[in-house]
């Protein structure tokens, strides 16, 4: 999830209110297992957040990302979605 380059340091209340509605949606999906794992990314040039999908197909992650609060809410946030082509863990190895 990319947000604006100002938009960490402009905040405001209600914007922040729907940074926590995002991470507690985030947070749910991980519960059920459609999120392997989520959090921000300190990167000096602005925010956005790394979340890794567990789906079958794009087409689900897409209805995932789209019922995000910080997208229903429209404050310029967007999803870039990438498949991953290996997925490689401790012990296993998958296609």
């Amino acid at each position: 999830m990319i947000l604006p380059p100002d938009f960490v340091p402009t905040m405001t209340d209600s914007e922040e209110n729907i940074m926590k509605a995002h991470g507690d949606y985030l947070q749910s999906l991980a519960e059920i297992g459609s999120i392997v794992c989520h959090g921000p990314v300190d990167d000096p040039k602005g925010g956005w957040g790394l979340s890794i999908f567990s789906a079958k197909d794009q087409a689900e992650v897409e209805r995932l990302t789209a019922a995000d609060p910080i997208i229903l809410d429209d404050i310029g946030a967007r999803y870039e979605i990438l498949p991953m082509k290996r997925l490689r863990m401790k012990g296993t190895e998958r296609r």
